[in-house]
């Protein structure tokens, strides 16, 4: 008898808790103040234009209480400042901001630190530092990270996805990232000021942006302010870069293949980047310009089958002329490719214009990518048929111009105007009514019956022939303007702004094409073209009082579905809208100019403060909130889709909400050092999912069918544990330690259908359970080195080289949460008796063996003619872990990814052996090559800079 017949629950506890006692203890050292020496900081302060003194300029010892204000001869003098070193802060209005860090003081003597302020023009620009840039803000009421260009380019990263998920709080899971828990759609990406999430799918990656093209990324986990809205779990702002007063440029290729043969295993990878910019001679025109462009290129046949060829049937570049580059940009199984420009115009002073311009496009076939609900990702049973497969065309095209301006020397006000376009289609190269049925005709074999005769099958579970069982386009452009003004008023600086948005959408969606009519296309189908508009109000005042900073806001959110919606309430032929649906509607929006609008007031909450000179407490709580992405709104409800299995828009979705709370500790080291722990709270509710319903229409009589309703919640809590080490001597290291805990209603909308069916009855269970993407424990380890010219360090008598520079970074995760099950024997002697049990009653109760990742980056730098040539490598999954790619492929029997020969369950029956029978059930045969994440990749490259 085989010994996996007798497969028993394994109780052993999977996590320790004694960590937390470690974590306690260095908490409390972090907080314990000893006596000390007093110190001592003096100096003068003067106009950098008449070198006159300046009196009333305040100067601040940043993260403590300490403080003073210049005389009349621009004198100073600030006194029981803690022996260390300390950044110091002077301000005064019409000029800019001065940050000097690294300031340091001595126990009983006096430091002196004399500074020159110059004439402030352009508000909100306005902070000039001397020495390094401090490690965290300590006006910062909230969690957030910045990551700028110098950090980024040491790293193993290719887009700003990457650089997010390597953040404390973030992880990625089925190639969607989550911030402290939430939902992959609950996140804003913000470039240059303009959202760039497709609201029909939800995905808020929908532009493809090379890491080398971004000044900065802001990734704000918890506690944002006000004047971000649209955003459940966290804010990805990110800032491009600009032009400067003199030229600059590069361009860089790496390849993963020197040869075809060496490295042996390689995934036929070419990245081409060109980064260039400086001043544009302007001839008459007033002021300064500059300009910037960045061009990248990305072309990879994976580490998963491919196609021959893609078949792309959407014109992106638009002219005849260049269908050759399209054809190029699309020459392998996955292709990036990204275009930004950017024009910078000082006109004067205190007025600043920027114009932008960026498209971005993503040639594949959904290997690594979702389609809206769709999450298939390596379609395994096509993969002797890629060529007829679909090809996924995501385009992207975003331009804005901003205008910011000094009203006086106080006040300034922004204006951004935004033009978004973005799509998504997915075909065989052909048009819907051009395809042809998926056979599955290879091998034929023979089966004996008990009274002798034969009957004929064919197929071993993949198609042969034909074309993909979906044909989709959808695509969304939107107009917006948004407006800001801040006023300093002392120790209060206000800022109130408006958003205003308006998108037209259009959405096509073919399943099983073949089987169209003149009356339906496809087997079942769904078609809209709808607009929308929506906008926000906000207000928010951050107050500053002798070292402790509060972030006080008020937003406001409103969106009106539109004439779409409103016409498929009021129409009586509207089979999912009963009368009692039609009041409902009226009852929770509101008429104005002519339509019907939602409303949604969230109020936000943030203080820090000073505990001691080196540790700065901090607090947030506020009500986030977004509207349901789109296809849960529009979805079939004008559509005469006469399919049982369809899924209907819900008219009168509501928006869903976060309630979060945060508190944390910073405590800083010294100015190279600072740890950071912090505790959250999330309570997430009106969640979307999918239910079906039973009604009696006036019209239609007793109708069922599924629906998308505001009935899911989850909660998400956690601590989070971040120490930051800049560069000393040679070398600097990020650690991220985060232990967080995520339960549920329910992971996707669909999956309440499941478990409906399951329990075979319609009782509400209103219990939890842990979310698929749960991972408790997570950490990671980013050590960078770097030594400068003439650095090099010797040993003994050997002179090490310089100019060069490493980076590695190792994570460690819990692995993929799964539903465990056993297996009940029935007669030994006869294993078709045996069933599948679950272990538990509710749903991802275990987790795969913990995961680990070691990524690298080496390089070396040459002097080339002037010009400086760097020569380097990166290394992703060094040591070639196997991870699984997500939980879809977890055998819930033995809790690792399903390897061949071992028993399965399929058809709620247990088989100890595949067989060719169960391609009668459409049952797929195990070993797909997509179960496991990416494996090994050696990237060799080399870049110019001039």
């Amino acid at each position: 008898m085989n010994l996996e017949r007798r497969m028993q629950p394994d109780r052993t506890p999977r996590w320790r808790t004694g960590w937390g006692a470690s974590l306690l203890c260095l908490l409390l050292l972090c907080v314990t103040a000893s006596a000390w020496a007093e110190g001592r900081v003096r100096g003068r302060v003067t106009d950098k234009e008449s070198g006159e003194p300046l009196a009333g300029v305040n100067v601040l010892v940043k993260g403590t209480y300490r403080g003073a204000a210049t005389d009349l001869e621009g004198q100073f003098v600030i006194t029981g400042i803690k022996p260390g070193m300390v950044d110091l802060e002077f301000s005064s209005v019409g000029y800019k901001t001065v940050l000097t860090t690294g300031v340091m003081v001595v126990d009983g003597l006096a430091k002196e630190q004399n500074v020159t302020l110059e004439k402030s023009f352009l508000k909100g620009e306005d902070v000039v530092i001397i020495g390094k840039k401090p490690l965290y803000a300590v006006d910062n009421t909230s969690s957030s990270t910045s990551v700028d260009l110098e950090a980024i380019q040491t790293q193993v990263v290719e887009s700003i996805v990457d650089v997010v998920s390597q953040q404390a709080g973030v992880s990625k899971s089925d190639n969607e990232v989550h911030i402290r828990g939430g939902r992959a759609d609950e996140n804003l990406y913000i470039i240059d000021g303009l959202s760039v999430k497709d609201p029909v799918s939800g995905q808020g990656t929908g532009v493809f942006l090379s890491a080398e093209a971004v000044k900065n990324v802001e990734v704000i986990t918890g506690g944002f302010n006000a004047e971000y809205g649209e955003a459940m779990s966290g804010v990805i702002n990110v800032e491009t870069r600009e032009g400067d007063d003199e030229f600059f440029g590069a361009l860089s290729w790496k390849r993963d293949n020197l040869t075809p043969s060496f490295p042996r295993e390689n995934q036929n990878t070419d990245v081409f980047e060109i980064t260039a910019g400086g001043p544009v001679d302007k001839g008459w025109l007033p002021g300064s310009m500059s300009w910037f462009l960045n061009g990248y290129v990305s072309l990879s046949d994976t580490h998963l089958p491919q196609a021959d060829s893609l078949q792309p049937s959407v014109d992106w570049v638009g002219t005849p002329v260049m269908q050759d580059l399209q054809q190029w940009l699309g020459l392998r199984e996955d292709n990036n490719s990204s275009l930004l420009a950017k024009l910078t115009w000082r006109t004067k002073p205190t007025r600043k214009l920027t114009g932008s311009m960026g498209r971005s496009l993503q040639l594949n076939q959904g290997y690594f990518t979702t389609l809206v609900e769709d999450k298939r990702f390596y379609p395994y049973e096509y993969q002797q048929n890629l060529n007829r497969y679909n090809t996924f065309s995501q385009e992207s095209r975003q331009s804005s111009l901003n205008w910011k301006e000094t009203l006086s020397a106080r006040s300034f006000f922004e204006l951004t105007y935004g033009y978004f376009f973005i799509s998504q289609h997915s075909d065989a190269g052909k048009h819907w009514t051009e395809y042809e049925r998926p056979l599955d005709i290879d091998p034929t074999w023979y089966l004996q019956n008990p009274d002798g005769s034969i009957t004929i099958y064919q197929g071993d579970g993949f198609w042969d022939s034909g074309d993909t069982d979906y044909w989709h386009d959808h695509s969304v452009l939107t107009h917006s303007l948004k407006g800001a003004l801040t006023s300093n008023l002392g120790d209060h600086e206000l800022k109130s702004g408006f958003e205003i948005e308006n998108s037209e959408m259009q959405l096509l969606h073919v399943v099983d094409p073949w089987l169209g009519t003149e009356d339906a296309p496809g087997g079942a189908f769904d078609m809209y073209h709808a607009w929308t508009t929506a906008g926000a109000l906000y207000a928010q005042d951050k107050i500053t009082y002798k070292g402790m900073n509060a972030n006080l806001g008020l937003r406001l959110d409103f969106w009106r579905p539109g004439s779409y919606v409103e016409r498929a309430v009021e129409n009586s032929a509207t089979a999912i809208m009963t009368q009692a649906g039609r009041e409902l509607f009226h009852d929770e929006t509101f008429g104005f100019l002519g339509g019907r609008w939602k409303a949604q007031l969230s109020p936000r909450l943030g203080i820090s403060h000073p505990v001691t000179d080196n540790d700065m407490l901090f607090f947030s709580y506020g009500h986030f909130s977004q509207r349901p992405k789109y296809a849960y709104v529009y979805a079939k409800l004008k559509t005469t889709d006469k399919s049982k299995s369809s899924l209907y828009g819900n008219p009168n979705l509501n928006p869903t909400t976060t309630v979060a709370y945060e508190v944390g500790l910073k405590h800083k080291f010294n100015s190279n050092s600072v740890l950071q722990v912090t505790a959250f709270y999330k309570d997430m509710f009106n969640y979307v999912t999918a239910f079906s319903v039973n009604s009696n229409h006036p019209r239609y009589g007793s109708i069922s069918y599924t629906q998308y309703w505001n009935i899911d919640y989850a909660r998400s809590r956690g601590l989070e544990l971040s120490w930051r080490h800049r560069f000393e001597e040679y070398w600097s290291f990020n650690w991220n330690l985060s232990y967080s805990v995520l339960t549920g209603k329910s992971s996707s909308p669909a999956e309440n259908l499941l478990n409906e069916a399951r329990a075979g009855s319609r009782d509400e269970d209103l219990s939890e359970s842990y979310l698929r993407w749960d991972k408790p424990l997570a950490t990671s380890f980013d050590v960078s080195l770097y030594v400068d010219k003439g650095q090099g360090p010797r040993l003994g008598n050997f002179q090490l080289p310089d100019r060069w520079g490493a980076n590695l970074r190792l994570e460690l995760e819990s692995g993929q949460r799964y539903t465990p099950q056993y297996i009940d024997v029935g007669d030994v002697n006869n294993p078709q008796d045996d069933e599948p049990r679950d272990r538990e009653a509710k749903p991802n109760t275990e987790l795969t063996p913990m995961t680990t990742l070691v990524d690298g980056r080496l390089w070396k730098d040459f002097k080339l003619g002037g010009r400086n040539l760097r020569v380097f490598c990166e290394v992703e999954n060094l040591f070639n872990f196997k991870s699984p790619a997500s939980s879809s492929w977890i055998n819930p029997l033995t809790g690792e990814v399903w390897e061949d020969g071992d028993p399965f369950v399929a058809n709620n029956r247990v088989y100890y052996a595949w067989s060719s029978e169960l391609t009668r059930d459409r049952v797929r045969p195990p070993g797909t090559p997509a179960r496991y994440k990416e494996p090994r990749q050696v990237m060799f490259g080399v870049s110019v800079q001039f």
